[in-house]
């Protein structure tokens, strides 16, 4: 199973915090910032890099667009 590791080491440490969108969405890394998006509500592009990546590098992003994290309560393992 390719997420074995993950269900086996991560999801029981997730079911044991206190915050409950923590335990609900376990396979995230954190949650929504809304008040992140309500900042960049009124600016034309902003730069964006990956949580997670071999090397670091970054992306000037227009506003038109978000991160997919967005939506990551529709991916469950």
């Amino acid at each position: 199973m390719p997420f074995g590791y993950i269900l086996d080491r991560i999801k029981p440490v997730r079911d044991n915090v206190r915050r409950d969108n923590h335990r609900k969405y376990w396979w995230q890394y954190g949650e929504a910032r809304p008040g992140m998006r309500k900042a960049l509500k009124d600016i034309s592009r902003y730069i964006i890099t990956p949580l997670v990546a071999k090397t670091s590098y970054f992306y000037i992003c227009t506003s038109q667009r978000f991160t997919l994290q967005r939506n990551s309560s529709n991916y469950p393992f």
